[in-house]
């Protein structure tokens, strides 16, 4: 492949948070260089997030099914931060989510 090909991976998430996308990215060992909330994008080291179509660069060898569980992951914890509970993953990738009931 030449250097100057860039691949282009359309993803179905188009209304996602930018800061949980910004924290999945970097889980997944990018760097994410800035936001931009007005055009709703998210630009990393080789490429960018942009309204749903992420494009970045092919040595980066992307795997986008990657990125869809990482930003889920990433949008259960943050949920589960903003509502108080305590989550915890098992080995098989299952989040399990408690809370502390009052009586």
């Amino acid at each position: 492949m030449p250097c100057y090909q860039v691949r282009t991976t359309t993803l179905d998430a188009p209304a996602a948070n930018l800061d949980v996308m910004s924290r999945a990215l970097e889980a997944l060992g990018l760097r994410v260089m800035s936001k931009n909330t007005e055009r709703r994008a998210v630009y990393f080291e080789g490429g960018k997030w942009q309204d749903g179509v992420l494009t970045c660069r092919y040595e980066l060898g992307f795997d986008s099914n990657a990125l869809r569980r990482e930003y889920s992951k990433q949008a259960i914890k943050t949920a589960a931060k903003k509502n108080g509970w305590q989550l915890r993953f098992t080995q098989q990738g299952q989040a399990i989510v408690t809370r502390r009931r009052y009586s």
